[in-house]
């Protein structure tokens, strides 16, 4: 079983660069061809396409939904020094144990398959969490589910989609345009 974890892994991983790769390409100047208006909060900004609505939460969270359905959303993460977390240091033991609370923070209910990696989007270099579903302990092929984490001060922004939920270029969209304020 740890076999098919580590091989799921390995595969999540070399889709995850050909997707970022692919739809970094192919998104570049999408908005000009896309109904879109910006939502704005206290903290952050995002350009929403027209087929995606939000709700705002608390304490700045925020839920996207397409056709009623939710599939992703923004959440605020209370992290001492986020700013200091680097995913370029991943392997040194005490960085890579803050990114274990980090993980434990976003998907709190027991063991699952991930993979921290380095992201770039428009407004700044970041770094994004593939989570998924112990796939022991289901019947049905794993939801994954995609976070970008944006650090300002003592905060994490979390940026989040659900696997599939919406198109990618309207994702690719929504992820490079989100700026925090200044």
């Amino acid at each position: 079983m740890k076999r098919r974890l580590i091989a799921l892994l390995g595969i999540s991983a070399l889709l995850l660069s050909v997707c970022c790769a692919c739809a970094e390409s192919e998104t570049k100047g999408t908005t000009q061809n896309m109904d879109v208006s910006t939502m704005k909060t206290d903290a952050y900004s995002l350009v929403l396409p027209k087929s995606v609505t939000a709700e705002e939460g608390k304490d700045g969270a925020l839920t996207l939904f397409l056709d009623g359905k939710e599939v992703g959303g923004v959440q605020v993460i209370p992290y001492e020094n986020a700013e200091d977390l680097d995913i370029d240091q991943i392997e040194d033991e005490a960085v890579r144990e803050k990114f274990e609370e980090l993980l434990a923070l976003v998907a709190p209910k027991g063991p699952v398959g991930h993979m921290f990696s380095s992201h770039v989007t428009d407004t700044q270099d970041t770094f994004c969490l593939s989570v998924f579903p112990d796939p022991q302990e289901q019947t049905e092929e794993p939801e994954e589910t995609m976070h970008y984490f944006f650090p300002k001060g003592d905060l994490f922004y979390d940026i989040f989609f659900q696997q599939g939920g919406i198109p990618e270029t309207e994702e690719q969209v929504i992820l490079d345009s989100f700026a925090l304020a200044s």
